[in-house]
């Protein structure tokens, strides 16, 4: 980026515009204005800024020519086109930005606007000199980011004094009062509209509280109307308080009314007026059940966010008074509602005050409390009034030391709070609230330095977590709300102030939140902004009109909207207007008392308006939203799109309040299987995306934080649907519908990493749908499970080996031997690595063997894992299943007889070597023992025992003397040394081969006689008397073998693979043409009887069934039908030809017809 142009221009012609031209095509990124006497280049003293009047607005317009016409995406421009943008200089050095995108340049820039002199700099690149898009993308590591800290002066979450700010403000204005007077004013004793214009103010009208004969209930509380003085005498409170408590006669509804008028007024008064008042009058002679009604109740809760008084009401009498009122059936709704609050505040004051000095203490409350206070204007002065004028909660906040580290306060609503972090949030609330109210008597004095200063601060708190929630809820407060509307609104085209743009980008802030637009003062305020703005564009404020209108019409608005098919992308005008009218219909649905019933009024207004229902609309607009949020992760060559992390942010925002609002109606709208199962999909790949923004954003920003907060939606909903007692409305298991979509969508990442998106599936899957606790076993195994072991199956094979085997793991504790399905899927494993070894024995060497070599050593290490984590069970199912003990034996022959060698391979047959009962798989784990071992004494010791244990039957002397022979070589050229141990287990297994009938054993293969009696000799010295004799008859008894045993190279599976990209393709791309089976054409030979007989499914499936079998292809067996004697009824129902049964989905019972089948035990 460079300087491209200089120059202080001037209005020209009776068009008044002033023009800048470039000698080349350039692409401006921003603009920057210099004020008068302003000198722009430190390295040119003798330039001067020239810039006249201080503040105005301006229309630059400029001429677009495309780039690349033939490859722009966007509409093309005329060639002459003008591209308007609007600057407001409220005066100072200012830069403004200028986002021409990639697709223009221009060479001409045209400024029109009421000035005398404008001395600009513009910046940005000249085309010709910008460099071309790489063809390659290399990657370089990503900047580490952290978030700075506040500055200590604009941080009260951690400043010993929170108001400190707040006064340094209001010293900006020339005889301001003091804070805490600022705040009544403000907050409480607002003054009169003439009042402001008394030179006096704000001490024209202090009360002495002078009673004369003519002195009322009503007259009291007026008299306090306006602030009391300071100094006033302790004995003038004291006489006021005791006329009061003199007026008191018998209860009713008006003395009521008064007395907590009173109350909620002087509660923001100085303390020693409140505490005179409570002293005087007890609340249970003044109320009861028959004389409060609702504006009573509010004035005592105004009253109450005094402590004072809230300890003076949290006597048990007013309590059970309060109570009465909710518990009374001719209340109405509202009376309850706010006698439920009052006791709430009354009772908060206490556990707010302990939670200020205890670390132990129920903080949630205590914020909940402070959230409640907030929304209201006098409740929230008079708290602040307390904290920061009455000396015992100013001690004991003061108590709590500062940290030395700095940390924002917490986001509400937190699970979680600490004492210190509830500390910074009091602070942070006490700090805002003061600063706010400094805000606002700047802008009722028009203290403009003040108003700008304060108003930046608060633009920065709304960037920072912690503080964005405390202040966005503070500015919904009705006058904060229409001092914004006064400040942004410029009716009367004055020039441009800097209050004018930061009011504009305070509202862009808080618009941001849905909920912001339903209260109908923020609404109004968008509503009436208009132009000339000084930061909000044009497109901007349609955007927040369009939304704001929607929040005015209400529920219908809403629901049209979210009818309403929309293009995607979507805007972010049109997530704006979709967030909003789901906002409407949350709060219409939470809205539910006597006379107003929120989900009827939905439902009927779906009725009479719209076809479809409210649940089908919003799973449309959610798959809608994932689509969008799923195109910015995705995985590509080129080099990736720059990020739109506000785009990005709203989308996961949006999915978050659709899920939200689907989590409210699905108790009442269960879905039908076909939008469940998309349901569970679209939450996976949101869950996935969440992932995804870990990654790609730091963890303080905006964008991480909603993808995390959709993220948690996500596990909600999943877990929500796949409840066990959840049953769609076509009766099926919920929870089968949604685990048997995720199974199936682990592969599909849409573009995204597919790694990351099945590690995301996986997550969903163990940790939130497969069950956790025991006694919802009998429910996923006899009906969830069964029909969906396919689907795992297939899940299973693309999982790690970690995970596979957790998932095995989980399904072993489910079913707990009752059906056997994970015997099931053991038993698909391991034939799968038969096929897998079987195929590299036949395979040349290609990047597809290289791909298959990591199959099975991977298929190695999964037994390995489930052996090591759950080896009860899988040594029993060897022992009591015959196809996992024949499956597994023909496994490690294969591996074997192909020379192949794997460090997991050793482990299985070292570890099953310990398991000598498992007789059906002990030869060929002796095979791999003899051929895996070395000179260690327990490797010897086991294979002899494993030999001893072995059944005649089971051995097979060529394989078992080859590998006893190179075994034996092997230790004889392992050096001089041997083990007597080893030596003795030698003499033992030497005299096992001599006592065999087969005397095969006693030729020795692969070793040569000279290695032999070398090794004989080392033994002799290493052996006990009683064996000398049996060692020295060996050389009658031993013969060899001398003929070379050609052995075949080794071949270790676990070698790293290294494929190039262009193989990988290949290998997806390769496919097996598989031709369909078929039987020799021939004459059909008849039994004497003139029928084919079929025989039982019985002797079908039995081993011992290997000729009476016959498969059929094409019309085979249509054919042999139209014999005439084969004509006869058998009873049988028609059948399915056997081409068309191929292509259709096999039943359930057929994914279950191998020898092994689950067991599924009904009662």
């Amino acid at each position: 980026m460079k300087l491209l142009h200089w120059c202080s221009v001037s209005p020209e012609g009776p068009s008044g515009l002033a023009a800048v031209r470039f000698n080349k095509p350039v692409r401006v990124s921003f603009i920057r204005v210099f004020p008068l006497g302003a000198q722009p280049f430190v390295n040119c003293p003798d330039i001067v800024a020239e810039t006249e009047p201080k503040a105005f607005y301006l229309d630059v317009f400029f001429n677009a020519h495309p780039l690349h016409p033939g490859e722009s995406k966007e509409k093309q421009r005329a060639p002459n086109a003008l591209v308007p943008t609007s600057i407001a200089y409220s005066g100072g050095q200012v830069d403004f930005t200028v986002d021409m995108g990639t697709e223009y340049s221009t060479r001409l820039m045209i400024i029109k606007g009421k000035f005398q002199v404008l001395s600009l700099a513009v910046y940005g690149e000249i085309v010709s000199e910008i460099l071309p898009v790489p063809d390659t993308y290399e990657p370089t590591p990503l900047p580490s980011l952290s978030a700075a800290p506040l500055p200590k002066s604009v941080d009260p979450a951690n400043a010993a004094d929170p108001t400190q700010l707040a006064r340094a403000l209001l010293m900006l204005i020339p005889d301001s009062p003091p804070l805490h007077l600022v705040i009544r004013l403000i907050f409480c004793l607002k003054p009169a509209y003439d009042d402001w214009d008394d030179p006096k103010f704000p001490y024209h009208n202090d009360t002495d509280l002078q009673t004369d004969t003519d002195f009322s209930l009503e007259r009291a509380w007026k008299m306090i109307e306006t602030p009391i003085r300071d100094n006033t005498s302790e004995e003038l409170i004291s006489s006021f308080s005791e006329r009061v408590a003199g007026l008191l006669g018998g209860k009713s509804v008006n003395q009521s009314y008064h007395i907590a008028k009173l109350f909620s007024i002087s509660a923001s008064q100085m303390p020693s007026l409140g505490l005179a008042l409570c002293q005087q009058i007890d609340p249970t002679d003044v109320f009861d059940v028959s004389v409060v009604d609702d504006d009573t109740i509010c004035h005592l809760l105004d009253a109450v966010a005094n402590a004072d008084f809230a300890r003076h009401f949290g006597a048990e009498a007013f309590l059970n008074i309060l109570q009465d009122i909710q518990d009374n059936s001719i209340s109405d709704r509202s009376s309850k509602l706010a006698a439920g609050r009052l006791v709430d505040r009354i009772k908060g004051w206490g556990i707010f005050e302990d939670a200020l000095s205890n670390s132990k203490a129920d903080f949630e409350t205590s914020m909940k409390m402070l959230n409640d206070i907030g929304n209201e204007e006098q409740s929230m002065g008079t708290w602040l009034e307390a904290m920061t004028f009455h000396e015992d909660l100013v001690t004991k906040l003061s108590e709590n030391s500062v940290p030395s580290t700095q940390l924002p306060p917490p986001r509400v609503p937190s699970t979680s709070i600490e004492h210190d972090e509830f500390i910074r949030f009091v602070r942070a609330f006490i700090g805002i609230g003061a600063v706010f109210a400094a805000w606002a008597w700047s802008d009722s004095t028009g203290a403009e330095a003040c108003r700008e200063r304060a108003l930046a601060i608060i633009l920065m708190w709304q960037g920072v977590e912690g503080y964005r929630e405390i202040v966005n809820r503070l500015l919904l407060v009705r006058q904060f709300s229409r001092r914004l509307k006064w400040i942004a609104v410029n009716e009367d085209g004055e020039p441009p102030k800097k209050s004018y743009t930061l009011a504009e980008q305070i509202i862009i802030e808080m618009a941001k939140d849905p909920q912001a637009l339903l209260h109908t003062d923020f609404a109004e305020t968008v509503l009436d902004l208009g132009p000339p703005l000084s930061f909000i564009s044009e497109s901007q404020r349609l955007s927040l009109r369009k939304a704001a209108l929607v929040a005015t019409d209400g529920l219908a608005a809403a629901l049209e909207e979210l009818a309403f098919s929309s293009d995607h992308p979507l805007s972010l005008r049109r997530l704006r207007t979709i967030r909003v009218s789901l906002a409407i219909v949350e709060r219409e649905l939470r809205t539910e008392n006597g006379a107003h019933n929120g989900e009827y009024n939905v439902l009927e207004t779906i009725w009479d308006e719209h076809s479809v229902g409210l649940v089908p609309q919003l799973l449309s607009v959610l798959t809608g939203v994932s689509g969008d949020l799923n195109e910015h992760f995705v995985v590509t060559s080129s080099p990736p799109a720059p990020m739109n992390q506000e785009l990005v942010e709203q989308l996961f925002h949006t999915a978050d309040d659709l899920l939200r609002l689907i989590s409210l109606l699905s108790p009442s709208f269960p879905l039908t299987p076909r939008p469940l199962r998309y349901f569970s999909i679209t939450l996976a790949d949101i869950f996935a995306c969440s992932e995804a923004a870990k990654t790609l954003y730091i963890q303080s920003s905006s964008a991480y934080v909603s993808a995390q907060t959709a993220r948690q939606a996500c596990i909600t909903l999943i877990c929500e649907i796949s409840k066990l007692d959840l049953l769609s409305e076509a009766g099926k298991p919920a929870s089968q519908i949604v685990f048997q979509a995720l199974l199936e969508h682990g592969t599909r990442s849409s573009g995204r990493d597919p790694l990351s998106h099945l590690a995301q599936v996986f997550i969903l899957i163990i940790d939130y749908v497969l069950p956790q606790m025991q006694d919802e076993n009998d429910v996923w195994i006899s009906t969830v499970l069964p029909p969906l072991l396919p689907e795992i199956k297939d899940f299973l094979r693309i999982l790690d080996v970690q995970r596979k085997a957790l998932v095995i793991r989980r399904i072993i504790a489910l079913d707990d031997g009752v059906i056997g399905i994970a015997e099931w899927l053991l038993i698909e494993e391991l034939k799968a690595l038969l096929q897998t070894v079987t195929a590299l024995r036949l395979s040349e060497d290609t990047p597809a063997t290289v791909a298959r070599q990591c199959q099975a050593s991977m298929a190695l290490q999964f037994l390995v894992e489930v052996l090591e984590s759950s080896s009860s069970w899988f040594v029993t199912t060897i022992s009591k299943v015959p196809d996992v003990c024949d499956t597994l034996k023909a496994c490690i022959m294969a591996l074997l007889d192909g020379q192949f060698t794997s460090t997991f391979l050793t482990t299985l047959v070292r570890s099953l070597a310990t398991y000598t009962e498992l007789t059906g798989i002990m030869f060929p784990v002796l095979l791999g023992l003899l051929r895996t071992q070395d000179d260690t004494p327990k490797l010897w010791s086991l294979s002899l025992e494993i030999l001893k244990n072995l059944p005649p039957t089971a051995i097979h002397a060529g394989p078992l003397r080859q590998e006893l022979g190179q075994s034996i070589s092997a230790l004889a050229r392992a050096g001089d040394t041997l083990d007597p141990d080893v030596a003795k287990s030698l003499i033992s297994i030497l005299e096992w081969m001599i006592l065999q009938e087969d005397k095969s054993f006693t030729i020795l293969l692969g070793i040569t006689p000279d290695e032999f009696w070398s090794l004989h000799e080392r033994v002799m010295e290493k052996c006990s008397a009683d064996k000398a004799e049996f060692l020295a008859g060996l050389r009658s008894q031993i013969t060899f073998d001398e003929d070379e045993i050609i052995v075949p190279p080794s071949i270790n599976l676990d070698t790293n693979v290294e494929l190039f990209i262009p193989e990988i393709h290949a290998l997806f791309r390769s496919a097996v043409v598989e031709e369909p089976p078929s039987t020799p054409k021939g004459t059909n030979v008849q039994d004497i009887l003139g029928l084919v007989i079929s025989p039982p499914n019985a002797l079908l499936h039995s081993p011992q069934a290997t000729t009476l079998t016959k498969t059929y292809a094409n019309n085979d067996f249509r054919e042999l039908r139209q014999v005439p004697s084969a004509r006869q009824n058998t009873s049988r129902l028609p059948s399915t030809h056997v081409d068309d049964f191929g292509f259709a989905p096999p039943p359930p019972s057929m994914l279950l017809s191998e020898p092994f089948q689950p067991r599924l035990h009904t009662q």
